[in-house]
């Protein structure tokens, strides 16, 4: 079809394009989307509609665009590959295990794709973003691009959008975009591009399976427009990711076609020796560190029978003892060990027990283990 530019059917196919591009950019379920443009183009093929649109045209000097020229019209949000991702600091990182060495071995030797699954709050981002950070105060590492995953997070945000839905306006790159933009930004500098998918096993399966071949010897993403963006040559580019066991609410399997292409560990919990070195103590005694550690290893047990069904990670001892030294230290007015020690308890340990039959189970374990008696506050 080749319709004159002035005539009503080229106004109303370049509405049935725009219908479908905008059904199949916000509904990710196909069934959804088919049904979605079905109704869309219902509406945009209304002789109503058409006539409406031709007096916008008239009275604000709406134009039209074919493909071609909407492609080569495009603009895209600027993005400062210099300043944009400089990686960000989480405090001291320990390294308890040696997984740090073969993990920074790995990004500047290796293209693979890496990923590391393990429980929540087991260090798995602290490790990226330390090492991030550590190469990048070398003058190693030239740029840090991360991506958060989630149930909400599909091809807008991996691959990027068009603030309008295809009407004039900017073009926003995404993750995948971004990593190979940066990437080649620095590869005159011999700098290394780092790009992080936090959590990459919560997104919906459809939604990642498009970064194959990004993560493979091809080394390239094509966005929805038909625009290919490929790595250089001389680029260096590490993929990172880290995920949870697929055991976890809410965490997908990740598909073996995606699989393939990663190389990885599974991150074991710190022993209680090493939750020893991990978490800073400091301010806090034996009696109060010793019945804490054996907690963690009494409640690891009784989710390992199903009994409860989250276990203690050492992210909640930092926050318990973070919030310990607080209460003791700057609360006004300040708390006395007891009160305290009760306090922080309720706020970082029993609040992640969110069954009520659960947190009973807990509150009884953490009264036996401390010789204390909890009362709720609130």
């Amino acid at each position: 079809m080749n319709p004159d530019d002035n005539s009503s059917d080229k106004l109303r196919y370049d509405a049935s394009v725009l219908a479908r591009k905008i059904a199949r950019d916000n509904f990710s379920k196909k069934s959804v989307a088919e049904d979605r443009v079905k109704h869309y183009m219902e509406v945009v093929r209304d002789p109503q509609f058409i006539e409406y649109m031709q007096a916008l045209q008239k009275n604000s000097g709406l134009v039209t665009q074919s493909k071609a020229e909407a492609e080569n019209d495009k603009v895209y949000a600027p993005v400062d590959y210099d300043h944009d991702f400089i990686p960000y600091s989480m405090g001291d990182y320990i390294d308890v295990n040696g997984l740090e060495q073969e993990v920074l071995n790995h990004i500047l030797h290796s293209a693979t794709p890496l990923m590391l699954v393990g429980e929540k709050g087991n260090g798995k981002t602290h490790l990226a973003t330390h090492l991030a950070r550590k190469l990048y105060d070398e003058g190693v590492l030239g740029a840090f691009v991360t991506i958060q995953g989630g149930q909400g997070v599909g091809d807008k945000q991996i691959n990027g959008f068009n603030r309008l839905n295809g009407l004039s306006g900017e073009t926003v790159k995404g993750w995948a975009v971004k990593v190979i933009e940066a990437a080649n930004h620095h590869a005159k500098s011999g700098k290394i591009t780092i790009g992080f998918f936090d959590e990459l096993a919560n997104c919906l399966q459809e939604s990642t399976l498009g970064l194959a071949s990004l993560l493979d010897g091809r080394r390239m993403i094509q966005t929805q427009d038909g625009k290919v963006w490929k790595l250089d040559p001389n680029a260096r580019l590490a993929i990172i990711a880290t995920g949870n066991p697929s055991t976890y609410a809410g965490v997908n399997r990740l598909q073996e076609a995606l699989l393939s292409r990663f190389t990885g560990f599974y991150v074991k919990n710190p022993t209680e020796k090493e939750l020893q070195a991990v978490v800073n103590w400091d301010g806090i005694d034996e009696s109060i560190m010793n019945p804490l550690l054996q907690l963690t290893t009494d409640v690891s047990a009784l989710r390992g029978k199903q009994d409860v069904e989250y276990s203690i990670s050492p992210r909640d001892l930092v926050q318990f003892s973070d919030e310990y030294r607080a209460r003791m230290n700057a609360y006004t007015p300040k708390q006395m060990k007891e009160t305290a020690l009760k306090g922080a308890l309720e706020k970082c340990i029993l609040f992640k027990f969110q069954d009520t039959t659960e947190r009973e189970l807990i509150k009884r374990s953490i009264e036996d283990t401390f010789g204390i008696t909890m009362t709720k506050q609130f």
